[in-house]
């Protein structure tokens, strides 16, 4: 299962709680940050750590905040791609 199909799992509030935890280390696991690394930010941010439990408000927020971390870094990827294809075509 894929980075968006995680977050997916984790959003559905018609699953367990475990499952919906579940697919928000499969997020983590498959983000373009090391697995660790985000947790220290989701602690920064929302003072969760691995293995605490949460509400199912506190999880959406997580998931929303990942996927809008996810765009922006996709972004400046593609920014850099660019930069990069530019200056390669005026040497």
């Amino acid at each position: 299962m894929g980075f968006t199909a995680s977050l997916n799992r984790a959003r559905d509030t018609s699953l367990p709680m475990g499952k919906r935890y579940r697919g928000l280390l499969g997020a983590l696991e498959r983000g373009h940050r090391s697995y660790h690394n985000m947790w220290a930010v989701l602690q920064g941010v929302f003072g969760v750590r691995i293995g605490d439990e949460m509400s199912s408000e506190t999880l959406c927020a997580i998931t929303d905040f990942l996927a809008k971390d996810r765009q922006q870094w996709l972004e400046a990827q593609k920014e850099e791609h660019e930069s990069v294809r530019k200056a390669k075509r005026h040497k």
